[in-house]
């Protein structure tokens, strides 16, 4: 599978424009480009944007795990942590990294931390998202 497929699978991503950068085993990057319309009344960037940010370079960081079986794996994310750390201002990049030697038998659940930084490197936001993955 390669990103332009995972991308078209998710259509909501379009909405806020993320772009997944790449997406390996247990290593994942996404970019949220700066737009207007994902502020908040504070003119930074909308909390709910950086989850979905972070949730979707944790989907990056996993699928990898299960691309050559993807038709027979249910993944869904069960929960997640998020820690907003800095007010966040234009293009925020999301890096999510997991244990990529986890066994996908029966259901399993995979912790993903997201780091989010701003353009300056700055750390915006920290999150953990748990995949659920059982068999479809």
């Amino acid at each position: 599978m390669t990103i332009a497929e995972l991308s078209a699978r998710i259509p909501f991503h379009a909405n806020l424009d993320i772009r997944v950068l790449h997406a390996r085993r247990g290593d994942g990057r996404a970019l949220l480009p700066a737009h207007p319309h994902l502020l908040n009344h504070a003119a930074t960037v909308h909390a709910g944007a950086l989850f979905t940010l972070a949730d979707v370079a944790a989907g990056a960081a996993v699928l990898p795990l299960v691309w050559d079986r993807v038709d027979e794996v249910s993944f869904v994310a069960r929960g997640a942590e998020v820690r907003y750390l800095r007010p966040a201002r234009g293009p925020i990049t999301a890096a999510a990294t997991c244990d990529a030697d986890v066994e996908v038998r029966g259901k399993v659940d995979v912790p993903v931390a997201v780091t989010l930084t701003d353009e300056e490197g700055v750390q915006v936001a920290a999150m953990t998202v748990v995949w659920h993955l059982r068999p479809a």
